[in-house]
């Protein structure tokens, strides 16, 4: 299966440079991003390990790495090719240095070179939608690693990212070893409420809750033991009373533009729960786009959603943010953090009559 993920002579190049004695892993600080890391860490543990928000670099973190001088670099579920300058800046200042991107985003460029070895299924194949906790998996498959018996990690991420339709294969092979996990629905099954645990940590505690959640997966013999988690099941009590009261309020505060099938909703929690809100809003409004919006002082935090994928949110985003702020994602969620709330409302309809015409 890791041919549907590599291309010719990837996996290869792969095994040599994770033969490196020292090294940073960074990784996307969700369900995906967190499962991906675990994963590899299972079968290759000389990491120093980071979450992140999101690809882009600060002077902080680009120091840091400057500083270290590892041998090898690893970021998986973030699409630093947007981060190239960076990139040229690590080769060109630590000597010998090599690093490996394993993503599913949209890519802007293909940064594969002597140095660096940049695997995006959809590179493979345009428009395939794999979320790297699948993708790693199948490479580590394909390394020959005995991985099976944690496949359920790797459906937990690619649940967690809200697609499986790209890893049907994967979901089946854990239903088959793990069947009492995913009865019926994913999202509604054990291994969806572990991909809620996740969410819940990262939304309360932002970074260090996620490291805590990679933490529990690396010395968990199971999902139970991982589920059972006391510091992580408090977390998630926290912020499901919180999840309820918003619930509440959206009903009587959304903002419907029908022309544009879109949902406006302000979120106005001490806790940070745009995207959580918007992938629950989202499911439960399935047919229509759905944007919530946080302020944050000076700028606005925006989470979209749209289940059925009838606009390429992640591109539309792109347009909307230019000259106000930045964003992005895929084509079903994207993200933006932006200056203007009312002048990104007014383009995002916009771009929606677009696209439904």
């Amino acid at each position: 299966m890791a041919d549907k993920i590599c291309r010719k002579g990837e996996l290869e190049r792969l095994r040599e440079f994770l033969k490196a004695k020292k090294g940073m892993l960074f990784y996307h600080g969700d369900a995906d991003g967190v499962c991906s890391a675990a994963l590899l860490l299972k079968f290759f543990r000389g990491f120093e390990t980071c979450p992140r928000k999101g690809p882009l670099m600060g002077e902080d973190l680009v120091g840091v790495v400057l500083d270290k001088k590892q041998e090898l670099l690893v970021f998986l579920d973030l699409p630093v090719d947007q981060e190239l300058k960076n990139l040229d800046r690590f080769l060109r200042e630590i000597p010998g240095l090599r690093i490996v991107i394993i993503d599913h985003h949209i890519a802007e460029r293909d940064v594969s070179s002597e140095r660096i070895l940049h695997i995006n299924p959809r590179f493979v194949r345009e428009g395939a939608y794999i979320p790297a906790s699948c993708a790693v998996y199948r490479v580590l498959e394909g390394l020959g690693k005995d991985v099976r018996p944690l496949i359920w990690v790797a459906a937990l991420g690619v649940i967690g990212d809200y697609e499986w339709k790209g890893c049907r294969k994967l979901i089946e092979e854990c239903r088959e070893d793990y069947p009492y996990l995913l009865e019926g629905d994913p999202l509604k099954s054990r291994l969806g409420e572990g991909a809620e645990t996740i969410a819940a940590a990262s939304t309360l505690k932002g970074m260090r809750g996620v490291a805590e959640c990679l933490k529990v997966l690396l010395v968990s013999g199971g999902f139970d033991r991982f589920l059972e988690n006391r510091k992580l099941q408090g977390w998630r009590r926290e912020v499901d009373d919180e999840v309820r009261a918003i619930e509440e309020d959206f009903g009587k505060k959304r903002e419907d533009f029908g022309r544009e099938k879109l949902v406006a909703y302000e979120v106005k929690s001490g806790i940070n729960l745009t995207s959580m809100m918007a992938t629950k809003f989202g499911e439960r409004l399935p047919d229509k786009v759905v944007a919530v919006r946080k302020s944050l002082g000076d700028v606005w935090k925006v989470s979209i959603r749209n289940q059925k994928g009838e606009a390429d949110l992640g591109k539309i985003v792109k347009k909307c943010v230019r000259g106000i702020g930045s964003g992005g994602g895929h084509e079903r969620a994207a993200a933006a953090v932006v200056s203007d709330w009312e002048k990104f409302l007014k383009r995002l309809r916009r771009e929606l009559r677009k696209a439904s015409s």
